[in-house]
């Protein structure tokens, strides 16, 4: 099967949920009982510069708040629990840390 025939997995989205929408507002920050950045992740980035760590840091709040605020169910404002966000994050880390060494970012 070609790429162009395959249908679009997010096409079940409602148009609420779309990028261009103006109903999406970014979600309250949430605290959070474990690192945002791993030490690992952290001596990976370093050795771009301080601002990448606080970038990498920043971007995984925005996500994981997203996620404990509204990831569940977008429409009705349900959050995942602590634990599945603290699972999630985790396999996003080694997912980063795979990406910077495949595009030769880190090695």
């Amino acid at each position: 099967m070609s790429v162009s025939n395959r249908t679009d997995p997010l096409s079940h989205i409602p148009d609420a949920l779309s990028t261009t929408s103006t109903n999406i507002t970014p979600p309250e920050p949430v605290e959070f009982d474990f690192p945002l950045v791993s030490q690992r992740s952290e001596a990976d980035l370093e050795e771009f510069g301080l601002n990448m760590v606080d970038d990498y840091r920043e971007f995984n709040r925005e996500v994981l708040s997203w996620l404990a605020t509204q990831g569940k169910d977008p429409e009705k404002g349900d959050g995942l629990s602590q634990t599945t966000i603290k699972s999630t994050h985790y396999k996003l880390e080694t997912v980063f840390r795979w990406l910077w060494s495949y595009e030769g970012v880190h090695y």
